[in-house]
């Protein structure tokens, strides 16, 4: 049974939108696709981004870290070497002091030395005395 003219203009015409249909659709998914694609580029290219600005602020903060590291290690080097030198400074003064002490140890023996040698010689003139005067 043929189809009538009017039958075969609306399946004529039902065919074409199912294909304008079908067109949009797939223009919609190309799209879409595209959508996706450039968001996707748009996120790896702010993973870069992020991946920069981490890689800097960690260059920044090793930067800090090494200049804190080496003022530190500059002031210590400066406490040692005012404690070095402190530490110089006393040895000299407690040599100082010992010599000293040393040589007042040294006379002080010397007097008493010589004290003890004018006893022994008053002594011994006093018992010169009386053995002359006893004889």
């Amino acid at each position: 049974m043929p189809l009538s003219k009017d039958e075969a203009k609306a399946r004529q015409k039902a065919v074409e939108q199912q294909k304008k249909a079908a067109d949009a659709e797939a223009k919609d998914r190309l799209e879409a696709a595209k959508r996706e694609r450039e968001q996707q580029k748009r996120e790896e290219l702010q993973a870069a981004e992020d991946r920069k600005a981490a890689e800097r602020l960690a260059a920044e903060q090793k930067k800090h870290a090494d200049k804190l590291a080496s003022e530190q290690a500059k002031r210590d080097g400066d406490i040692e070497r005012k404690n070095a030198e402190a530490t110089r400074k006393k040895a000299e003064e407690d040599q100082k002091r010992n010599k000293a002490l040393t040589d007042a140890a040294a006379r002080l023996k010397a007097a008493q030395g010589a004290y003890q040698a004018e006893l022994e010689k008053a002594q011994s003139t006093i018992s010169e005395k009386k053995r002359s005067g006893q004889q």
